[in-house]
């Protein structure tokens, strides 16, 4: 029983080392951005509506909505403690909507790929420290009037465009649902790649769109990077957003490095219940090994000390005492 016990307990500790190392990994993996420092805050603003609006109060409502919600970024950008500061319809750590994306080939063909949609205002890549590979992040000059643009990321653009470089090409996110012609969007820039908690080796496939451009915001994030401690911006973020606007609604609200930690827990728990297990296994066979040994060397004292009388040395016996004990 003793030896099965002790291969039992080898075989979860090297599963524990496995998990460990990949939670290394990932805890120490290069993101693409740097998550140090960052607070987000979802913000919720109950819309207006009423029955029997038209569409073109609803237009009205919308470009209402948004407008005060570019109103609020401008606000906490003037925050103390508050480097930097954007708007983004979702973190990157949440569930993004995935988007159809096409370039005017693969649109004729009727092929497209999936890519997750994140609509992201001014300052995004800056306060999320995402370097563009090249071209240029979105500025003010990107707004509603403005020529429709995108960006995308390293990956999405090798996918998109094999071939040539993506910089100055169109693309667009059609409608699967409406037969429209879709609105070409000129690609101005490529930002890094970003790796999600749990998929380093996979980046995911980005399209930003300018949230300027967007007709309508119901809700969405203010992405701030502190200048000091991320959690001193934690309390005063949501305390401030409410302060500027009565009806607003924070259902969210922490550090991106929670974010991350709590991405990796399944992993941290998996490699920690396996060591535990794998440890505490190994103590029981190690006592029961020793009691094994002690009972068999009690049973055979006579033997022993008929070898040692022969000139058996130490070693000997030491070996004659496990052989019998692994072979019991």
């Amino acid at each position: 029983i003793v030896v099965p016990q002790i291969c039992f307990s080898v075989v979860l500790l090297l599963a524990a080392g496995v998990l460990v190392r990949a939670l290394l990994r990932a805890e120490f993996a290069d993101r693409g951005f740097d998550p140090s420092g960052v607070v987000y805050a979802e913000v919720a603003r109950p819309p207006r509506y009423f029955a029997g609006m038209t569409p073109e109060q609803r237009q009205t409502e919308n470009a209402r909505q948004k407008a005060e919600y570019l109103q609020l970024l401008q606000q906490v950008r003037t925050l103390p403690g508050v480097e930097i500061a954007a708007l983004a319809n979702k973190v990157v750590w949440t569930n993004q909507d995935n988007v159809p994306v096409v370039t005017r080939e693969s649109f004729r063909e009727g092929q497209n790929r999936w890519a997750a949609g994140a609509y992201v205002s001014d300052g995004y890549f800056e306060a999320m420290k995402n370097p563009i590979v090249r071209g240029r992040a979105f500025d003010a000059n990107d707004t509603a009037s403005s020529p429709p643009v995108a960006m995308v990321s390293e990956q999405l653009a090798r996918q998109l465009f094999p071939d040539k470089d993506a910089l100055g090409e169109y693309v667009a996110s059609p409608d699967p649902a409406s037969k429209a012609a879709p609105t070409w969007l000129r690609v101005i820039g490529i930002a890094r790649d970003v790796m999600p908690a749990g998929q380093e080796d996979r980046p995911a496939l980005f399209l930003y769109l300018p949230i300027a451009q967007r007709p309508s915001l119901l809700a969405a994030s203010i992405v701030a990077r502190g200048r000091g401690n991320p959690g001193d911006l934690l309390k005063t973020l949501p305390a401030a957003i409410v302060a500027a606007q009565r009806d607003a609604e924070i259902p969210r609200a922490r550090t991106m490095t929670e974010d991350i930690s709590e991405a990796l827990y399944p992993t941290r728990l998996g490699a920690t219940v396996l060591a535990v297990s794998g440890l505490f296994g190994l103590l029981l066979s190690v006592v029961g090994l020793y009691g094994v040994v002690a009972y068999s060397a009690a049973e055979r004292m006579r033997e022993i000390g008929i070898r040692c009388a022969l000139g058996a040395e130490r070693l000997d016996r030491a070996a004659l005492l496990l052989r019998d004990t692994v072979m019991a």
